[in-house]
């Protein structure tokens, strides 16, 4: 009838437990989110270099056939024709190694989703920065969640301990009757009777209750409530210090993660501008080339040039990616946003 709470509070223990347990595996999620959302990025970064490669080709295969005609008509030499059939096999040699990276990363993903490598290949998406919104800096970590839970568990366990001390009321009830089979008697000497047998196959009394209320207090086990007592608060106070430590730490990582999000942000837009810088020497290099003003190997500096500046912008705009999906999982938030 009263436990000193023991068993309502053991109860509410176990179910904070559980939900640590849950907060706990939810916050793998995160980190699998994480490296599912890279694979593909890389994927779509591949894609641009695919397009960077074939553009590249087309104007070296034109400078190419322009050179030949140039040699045949004796205003070029075999030199500046093999500079660029050299450049041409240089971007063969890359757009097979983009293939080996992307049926690595292929193979990566159906291992990660568990999805056939025909449903992956119909994912596509432009390569953009991420720009977060205000609701997604808000800390939600399921790490710091679980502690906070295991926190009101061990409160409950000491609240139980503490309930253990307290007298104990029970009721009870009792129903028992006489039940016998072959039963055989004898009385002696009853008077002129003599000795009187008393046979039965079966004999069966009436059934006897017995209801009531107990009280129990075990008042000579101090010490042992007592020490469990001690025990508990003990575990509750290195779980508070584990909580504040980690809400600590997790508060630097969201700063860093914040910073370096913000870096990446401004990084961007350098490397567009060097890209543009890089694209217009380009058709100035090709137009001087065409005229005769530029040599053949000016003209592939400038190739490789624009190649170069457009390869460390989408590489920056991938690591814009990874650090806005860092920053998230810091918060996170990473694996609630793509659900949603």
């Amino acid at each position: 009838m009263f436990s000193g709470l023991q068993i309502t509070n053991g109860q509410k223990a176990l179910e904070q437990k559980y939900k640590a347990q849950m907060l706990m595996t939810e916050a793998g999620y995160d980190a699998i989110a994480q490296e599912i959302i890279t694979s593909f990025d890389q994927l779509m970064l591949l894609k641009e270099v695919d397009v960077l490669i074939t553009d590249s080709e087309k104007r070296l295969n034109k400078e190419h056939q322009k050179v030949v005609k140039a040699i045949e008509n004796g205003f070029a030499i075999p030199y500046d024709r093999d500079k660029i059939k050299l450049a041409m096999l240089e971007l063969e040699s890359k757009r097979a190694e983009v293939q080996s990276n992307r049926d690595l990363l292929y193979f990566k993903l159906e291992e990660l989703t568990g999805l056939p490598k025909e449903e992956l290949l119909q994912v596509s998406y432009r390569l953009e920065e991420i720009v977060l919104e205000d609701d997604a800096m808000a800390m939600n970590r399921k790490e710091l969640q679980a502690l906070e839970a295991s926190q009101k568990a061990y409160e409950y366990v000491l609240k139980k301990e503490k309930g253990a001390m307290l007298p104990k009321v029970f009721a009870f009830g009792n129903v028992s009757y006489l039940n016998a089979f072959h039963t055989q008697t004898t009385i002696k000497d009853l008077g002129p009777l003599g000795d009187v047998q008393l046979k039965s196959n079966h004999l069966q009394l009436a059934p006897t209750y017995a209801v009531g209320v107990g009280l129990r207090w075990n008042i000579l086990e101090g010490k042992t409530h007592k020490t469990s007592i001690e025990k508990a608060k003990l575990d509750l106070k290195i779980n508070e210090n584990k909580l504040e430590d980690t809400r600590e730490k997790l508060s630097l990582l969201q700063r860093k993660t914040k910073a370096d999000y913000d870096l990446a942000l401004k990084k961007i837009g350098v490397s567009r501008q060097q890209m543009t810088i890089a694209q217009n020497n380009l058709h100035l290099a090709s137009r001087q080339f065409e005229e005769g003003l530029q040599d053949v190997t000016e003209r592939l500096e400038a190739e490789n040039e624009f190649y170069k500046q457009s390869l460390n912008y989408y590489n920056q705009v991938l690591s814009q990616r990874m650090a806005a999906t860092e920053l998230l999982k810091a918060n996170g938030n990473l694996y609630q946003i793509i659900v949603r």
